[in-house]
């Protein structure tokens, strides 16, 4: 079963986007870049490899807070190819359970910047957060794994996705992108009182009550699922989120005085993030990119993460981590809605939400690894989905690598 292709509403953007950039030369091959933009350069192959990456200063610092998963790939790419390093920053990393300990964690200045999964930010921006959401990492990345005999019919779409679940136990990670999926779409079918969503605070806690029998379902995010599948071969995705609405997951989270007062930082930090979906994108660095992964989520097999990061899953019809750094404002405000209508959060969050999309430092990031992109074109790429950076990388022959 297939995701439908918004790819028509982006029509314009992918054109503008491709003659251009397809026009540029690539940042890795123009001498007269290096100096104004270092991070061009990358490692460990020729085609990537820096010359002299210890002349760049480190004059910014960024302190990230992560949840240890494939879903943040970009992040681990960038800091073990020192992109970040190579733009004059430092990143440094601390490591949380799940979204809400992350956001708490940006709210009390523990950290400048946090990547959650869509709902808990949402949560906390219509309770009146400062936060903006200045831009992407994951896409999708979450579905419901259960016994194959609750698999919905061939072709089911809406409610008919849902009805095996009636009066069973699905288990959810608190504020996740999943769980406020699975409880708005509930919600709006009118099954509330039929499924019983209980939630657990770790994807290790869900596997646990899963594979214990306390539950009969989970919905969780990658890598989890495809943990469970390799654990007990009766249980498999019988329910992609992204079946049950288009949608971002992980975005790239920090506080209003953040964005006023490292700015500069956040433009370096982005500008590393879509080196890293460069670097990723080149088929020939995909040993490097499983060996960059295993640095941060060391437990997870390498038959996993190849299956996560690469391989097309015949049910999704995609990857099961979609990547991208873009900042998709609609994507993100229909998410909203979604929770709005099943009063999850309050209807006159509405217009606070829209505000909290910043797409200004993301533009910003594509125009220094992009430069022959004018200000019009990165903008519209920065508030694009996934769709348009894929195309971007697939059709620019400057850039090397066959893509994805």
């Amino acid at each position: 079963m297939r995701y439908s292709n918004k790819v028509v509403v982006f029509c314009w953007v992918l054109i503008l986007c491709l003659v251009l950039a397809g026009s540029e030369k690539s940042p890795a091959q123009s001498k007269n870049n290096k100096k104004e933009n270092p991070s061009v350069e990358t490692s460990n192959n020729k085609q990537w490899a820096p010359e002299k990456w210890e002349t760049v200063k480190v004059t910014e610092v960024l302190r990230v807070a992560y949840l240890p998963a494939t879903h943040d790939t970009l992040l681990f790419i960038a800091l073990q190819e020192q992109f970040f390093v190579s733009y004059g920053l430092r990143v440094e990393m601390r490591s949380y359970a799940n979204s809400p300990k992350a956001l708490a964690a940006l709210e009390s200045g523990e950290v400048d910047i946090a990547i959650p999964g869509i709902a808990a930010p949402l949560y906390r921006i219509a309770a009146g957060a400062p936060l903006r959401i200045v831009g992407g990492e994951a896409w999708y990345s979450a579905g419901i794994v259960a016994k194959r005999d609750l698999m919905p019919k061939e072709g089911a779409k809406d409610k008919a996705l849902l009805e095996p679940f009636k009066g069973k136990r699905i288990a959810t990670i608190t504020q996740s992108t999943g769980d406020a999926i699975l409880r708005g779409k509930v919600m709006e079918y009118g099954l509330n009182g039929e499924i019983d969503i209980r939630t657990y605070s770790t994807p290790a806690k869900v596997e646990n009550a899963l594979l214990a029998g306390e539950v009969d379902a989970a919905m969780l995010w990658s890598p989890y699922m495809s943990l469970i599948e390799k654990k007990d071969e009766q249980m498999t995705v019988v329910v992609w989120a992204g079946q049950l609405i288009d949608h971002p997951c992980c975005r790239q989270v920090t506080t209003v005085n953040t964005q006023n007062d490292k700015r500069e930082a956040l433009i370096r930090y982005m500008s590393g993030i879509i080196m890293a979906k460069e670097f990723m994108s080149d088929t020939q660095n995909a040993v490097k990119v499983l060996a960059d992964v295993k640095q941060y989520i060391s437990n997870i097999p390498d038959d996993i993460l190849k299956k996560e990061l690469f391989v097309i899953d015949n049910y999704l019809g995609k990857k099961r981590t979609e990547l991208s750094p873009n900042n998709s404002p609609k994507e993100i405000n229909d998410y909203a809605k979604m929770m709005i209508d099943s009063k999850l959060i309050s209807s006159k969050s509405a217009p606070r939400i829209e505000k909290s999309v910043d797409t200004d430092i993301l533009t910003e990031a594509y125009m220094r690894v992009y430069p022959s992109l004018t200000k019009e074109v990165a903008e519209a790429c920065a508030k694009s989905g996934l769709l348009s950076h894929e195309s971007i990388r697939k059709l620019n022959p400057h850039l090397g690598g066959s893509g994805q």
